[in-house]
């Protein structure tokens, strides 16, 4: 039996309905608005402490004052409101692009991660239920080219590309970084801004894919070298493991002086570049296959 989404994507073809991007936007927001008035909305009108600190991990100004007493009179007016007159309800309601919207979605579910338990109800039910919710919605929606990634250090928006190259080359290595949180970190922050589309963090996704390379490398060589240092180190280590020549070769040249690294060093020193989607694609898989590369060769045991 088709799930909802393939009915209405099939309906959408049979009477050749078009959403442009930004009437999907519009569609998207309405819908995570919705799920968190019905899923959240209770939580947050009960613990104004919980609104601050969405505040905080997204970098605005507090909305309550925890030195000032709040009066009866305000409570009244405040449940009269509802969550439609919280903060969290207006920020996201005064969205103008998904990559805001793709921001403040994830802040939400780090929020969810860190939560303290909440009496009788268990926060991984709710945190469960709302991602749940969330890829429905982002499922529902046309054109959004974005997805839920979820691995045992928590749960990410990344972007939806080719799912093939997606599941080997985005998804196992996420999986596989969760021995390696200080790698981990870098990569999925890169994830999130290319779903985000932002192309002012363009300069910070690439310098996050470069350290996580970085710090990979220095983890499984045992060393503290940069990155373009590393090509001889790097070519021990796999010759120990019995990794061909042309191989070593090939991979030592796009470590150490080829244009891989070349690439990197340039975005940082020239950071108003405007990346093309299909150029940040290719960064991004070219960066997982080194990656998922690297990690399949620690496993093999040392011939030296």
């Amino acid at each position: 039996m088709d799930t909802l989404p393939q009915k209405m994507d099939a309906f959408r073809k049979r009477w050749d309905v078009e959403y442009d991007g930004i009437k999907s936007l519009l569609i998207f927001k309405n819908r995570v608005q919705s799920i968190i008035e019905d899923e959240l909305g209770a939580l947050f009108l009960a613990n104004h402490n919980l609104q601050n600190r969405f505040a905080y991990l997204i970098g605005h100004q507090p909305p309550y004052d925890g030195a000032k007493k709040v009066t009866g009179m305000e409570l009244a007016l405040e449940k009269i409101a509802g969550f439609r007159g919280t903060f969290i309800f207006n920020l996201f309601n005064n969205c103008t692009n998904l990559s805001e919207l793709i921001w403040f979605i994830q802040h939400l579910i780090f929020l969810l991660e860190g939560m303290h338990p909440l009496g009788k109800q268990d926060n991984n039910h709710i945190l469960a239920k709302f991602i749940k919710s969330i890829q429905e919605a982002i499922d529902l929606t046309p054109n959004l080219q974005i997805r839920l990634q979820t691995s045992e250090s928590g749960t990410i928006l990344v972007y939806n590309g080719a799912e093939e190259l997606d599941d080997a080359l985005v998804n196992e290595v996420i999986i596989w970084l969760d021995d390696y949180p200080e790698v981990e970190k870098p990569y999925k922050e890169a994830l999130i801004m290319l779903s985000a589309k932002d192309k002012s963090r363009h300069r910070n996704l690439i310098d996050n894919l470069r350290l996580s390379i970085e710090l990979l490398l220095k983890t499984l060589l045992h060393n503290d070298h940069r990155l373009e240092e590393q090509g001889k180190h790097l070519k021990v280590w796999m010759n120990n493991r019995g990794i061909e020549d042309n191989i070593r070769l090939m991979l030592t040249d796009l470590i150490s002086r080829d244009r891989f690294t070349q690439m990197f060093n340039q975005s940082v020193k020239h950071g108003d570049r405007d990346w093309s989607e299909p150029e940040l694609e290719f960064i991004v898989y070219q960066t997982g296959v080194l990656i998922r590369f690297l990690l399949q060769v620690n496993h093999l045991p040392s011939i030296s």
